[in-house]
């Protein structure tokens, strides 16, 4: 009887944080198959180990560490296998975005994937699942400290390729930037001149 109860119970908390999880499997793969896949093996794992699980509470954060595991093993396996390469993935994966992806959306993704996977990972669980620092600390590991600054690192580089390529060509680093002040002139553009 009691097994039955959990089952039930564990269905429950699964349907509240599935949507949750399913974001950060499609945020780290970046690839719709392999998001699902992900997001499949995460229920499973966590289906399994549920028992162990001693406070409901903590159960999102214990679905978030499953998948996160998950996806550093696959990571590591597939760097054993083989070389990974982006054009032959992009060839095999399927080029029509689903419905649920917005060009802002793809853009989003797009430019998560080029943040050190730990930042990626920290500012994903932080903004789009809604994880509190400490919550994310015990996902990731290492310190709270560490964890705030993947996710400032993070929001920085995030809202810098978020921008129009054009603003993002004249980038200043932030060293030479915090240098500046409001009287500072604006760095000179380099002038083209065009030969007739």
């Amino acid at each position: 009887m009691k097994s039955e109860i959990s089952q039930a119970r564990f269905w429950e908390l699964m349907e509240a944080n599935y949507a949750d999880v399913a974001r950060f499997a499609a945020a780290m793969t970046r690839n719709r198959q392999e998001a699902a896949d992900l997001a499949g093996e995460t229920m499973l794992h966590a289906y399994e180990s549920f028992t162990r699980l001693r406070k409901e509470e903590a159960f999102k954060n214990f679905v978030f560490t499953i998948c996160s595991r998950l996806h550093k093993r696959q990571r590591w396996r597939r760097r054993r296998i083989a070389e990974y390469d982006e054009s032959l993935a992009r060839a095999i994966a399927d080029p029509a975005p689903g419905p649920e992806f917005t060009a802002d959306v793809q853009a989003l993704y797009d430019a998560l994937a080029l943040l050190p996977r730990r930042q990626r990972e920290a500012l994903v669980l932080f903004e789009i699942n809604g994880l509190s620092l400490a919550e994310i600390h015990s996902i990731q590991g290492g310190t709270l400290s560490g964890v705030k600054a993947r996710v400032a690192r993070g929001r920085r580089k995030l809202s810098r390729l978020m921008r129009p390529a054009p603003e993002r060509e004249h980038d200043i680093p932030d060293n030479v930037m915090s240098n500046r002040t409001e009287d500072s002139p604006a760095p000179l553009k380099r002038r083209t001149i065009d030969a007739h």
